[in-house]
């Protein structure tokens, strides 16, 4: 035993740190998070402001407190008007298509059924094969959806109740955002005095790796995000189809998502517009697809620079894992656990070359 421990040491030691990894993952998004959310939150938010507040410290000498004040202000007036009212109509298209929900089942039931009997007829006519019946006549579909529904009906008065949490988790964000921005220095001083950090420090070595990496990620998949938002709302406006910016806000976030893509949204949506005959917005459906995917192919590599992220078999597992223990929103923690994983073994790798050659 002993010496298969020797053997394989460093198997068990990545093998402990995926387990870990993925044991602190549970505990702090399933039990932590909700605590330390706000924080969070308005960590980020300091970050997206904190460039301004530079700005106008640096160029036109206003105290901290109060460049920050200012850009509080300026992001509180963009939320309230262009996202409150980008939000405002997402929410009208999403019930809209909720309540006609129930006429889109029956009609995708009645193109399911024609297309079923047009196989059944064209099969009859080949040998070895006219005995098979195919017929989905008994399904129906409105049972499969209405539990959903009746869900997301139950849901909204959990929403309602949830609303003044909100307000509290926003004005909370609001504060630490603030005082992150505001002594951005002062807590940069206090981490360096209470956690001093070498040069070849290993957790130095991976913040630098994390840094690179999933700054990378994220800043690339923001800009792509913005960029199918773009030609979806522009293209579906242009055919005048329902829905533009439910469509396009929805096609946006999935086609960040590994192994979804934008046809994850679009191809559904063309099959059921070939079928029902309105073959202008099939078409466009079919176009605006080629389109995002040309712009992803071109554009990915140019703002990326170089490919970054993990196999994508890692990625796979992520997700499953993901989604397993977390959820939906899993499913987009995973793949982001996974490079932290990746980046922490890369820079374990680089830290015993380190040693090696401080050793030589």
């Amino acid at each position: 035993m002993e010496k298969f421990i020797k053997n394989n040491e460093r198997l068990i030691k990545n093998i402990s740190i995926i387990g870990l990894a993925i044991l602190f993952s549970y505990i702090l998004f399933d039990y932590v998070f909700k605590y330390i959310a706000p924080f969070i939150i308005g960590w980020l938010l300091s970050l997206i402001y904190n460039p301004l507040v530079d700005f106008l410290e640096k160029r036109f000498k206003v105290k901290r407190w109060l460049g920050t004040l200012i850009a509080i202000l300026i992001l509180i007036g963009f939320f309230s008007s262009v996202v409150t009212g980008a939000v405002l109509k997402l929410v009208s298209e999403a019930e809209l298509f909720m309540e006609k929900l129930p006429e889109y089942i029956e009609h995708l039931k009645v193109i399911s059924i024609n297309l079923i009997e047009n196989i059944e007829n064209f099969t009859k006519n080949i040998p070895f094969i006219n005995n098979i019946e195919i017929g989905i006549t008994n399904i129906n579909i409105s049972d499969i959806i209405t539990p959903i529904i009746k869900t997301g009906g139950s849901s909204s008065f959990t929403l309602v109740k949830a609303i003044p949490g909100f307000f509290m988790l926003v004005i909370m964000a609001l504060l630490s955002s603030y005082f992150f921005a505001k002594d951005k220095y002062e807590i940069k001083r206090l981490i360096k005095k209470h956690l001093p950090i070498s040069e070849n420090n290993h957790w130095l070595i991976i913040k630098n790796k994390l840094s690179s990496s999933l700054g990378g990620y994220f800043k690339t998949q923001l800009i792509l995000m913005c960029y199918t938002f773009t030609i979806c709302i522009i293209g579906l406006i242009v055919i005048k189809s329902p829905y533009a910016l439910l469509l396009s806000f929805v096609t946006s976030v999935i086609d960040a998502l590994p192994f979804f893509g934008s046809g994850f949204i679009l191809w559904p949506a063309t099959v059921i517009y070939l079928f029902s005959g309105e073959y202008f917005l099939a078409v466009g459906y079919i176009v605006i697809y080629l389109i995002i995917n040309l712009m992803r192919q071109i554009m990915q590599p140019k703002i990326l620079g170089t490919q970054i992220g993990i196999h994508p078999l890692m990625a796979l597992v992520s997700m499953y894992v993901g989604l397993k223990l977390l959820g939906v929103l899993g499913m987009i923690i995973g793949p982001i656990i996974a490079v932290i994983i990746q980046a922490f073994f890369e820079a374990s790798e680089e830290s015993e070359r380190n040693k090696k050659t401080d050793t030589n």
